[in-house]
């Protein structure tokens, strides 16, 4: 740093030290020399006065804050367009770049999660067909390869499909998800938009971004192959609230406990739906 009044030695540490507490939001100080044993303030040929950087202090307060304030706006931004899936996200349970809730209040999403064993599908549409109720349903690779006319059953009946994040490292999941996603649009479904995932799901985000799919976890899961139909039942009636996101999965425990559940939710004036319908503008 350039010493403006030419001093050397002692005076120039102390000017160091001094204008080492100048900073950029308003605390501007002087510098100070000795004139008849007191301390003045004394702008020095170069510098602006103290008066001038008392005004040019708020000004650079005021920017700096005006683009903090766009960076976050621009992070929500970011983070409400959701991966570039072309529909803005309701943010109301965006976390680690999935999504775990909706803010429609009126719904709860529903998504049927399969990949090899789905011997209840059958009694499972049969029931949602019966109610009216269209949900969500998430198919991993191995069901969409070993049934493709169920794929056209469920697309058929106006279900909302999903492919299912399948296990192993992020280029195989990758690799499963885009594949699936072709395989279930080439049988004459919309390509899905959703990648639902279970556990970490590192991989599974990472996958859904480089598709352009918008990464799904849940916001609580039924844990269907494990207890009865009442313990299921129960599991669904304790803890769900409106924009929820409940996993579920084609066993029979389930199958009997459907047409209790969503008596439940009528009752509470909840709409079993899609996860778009839960989670999209």
């Amino acid at each position: 740093m350039k010493d403006p009044a030419g001093r050397k030695g002692e005076d120039i540490i102390r000017f160091l030290r001094q204008n080492a507490k100048m900073g950029i939001f308003g605390r501007f100080r002087p510098y100070y020399h000795r004139e008849n044993g007191e301390r003045t303030p004394k702008a020095a040929e170069g510098w602006t006065t103290m008066k001038e950087k008392r005004k040019i202090g708020p000004v650079f307060s005021a920017v700096l804050t005006d683009l903090a304030l766009a960076a976050i706006v621009a992070g929500l931004f970011l983070t409400l367009s959701f991966f570039g899936s072309g529909r803005a996200v309701r943010a109301a349970g965006v976390f680690g770049g999935a999504v775990y809730t909706g803010r429609n209040t009126e719904s709860v999403a529903l998504v049927l999660t399969a990949d090899w064993d789905a011997a209840s599908m059958d009694e499972l549409l049969a029931c949602l067909d019966a109610s009216g109720a269209k949900i969500t349903v998430a198919l991993g690779k191995n069901a969409v390869n070993a049934s493709p006319a169920l794929v056209r059953r469920i697309a058929a009946a106006g279900h909302e499909l999903a492919v299912l994040a399948g296990s192993g490292g992020a280029e195989t999941v990758l690799e499963d998800a885009g594949r699936t996603a072709e395989l279930i649009e080439s049988l004459g479904a919309e390509r899905p938009k959703l990648l639902v995932f279970a556990g970490d799901g590192s991989a599974a985000k990472r996958a859904a971004a480089k598709l352009g799919m918008t990464a799904v976890a849940g916001t609580l899961d039924l844990l269907c192959v494990r207890g009865t139909a009442e313990e299921i039942t129960r599991r669904a009636a304790g803890n769900t609230n409106g924009g929820d996101i409940v996993l579920c999965a084609p066993t029979a425990a389930f199958a009997e406990a459907l047409p209790r559940i969503l008596e439940y939710y009528s009752g509470l004036g909840l709409t079993a739906g899609t996860v778009s319908g839960t989670i999209y503008d």
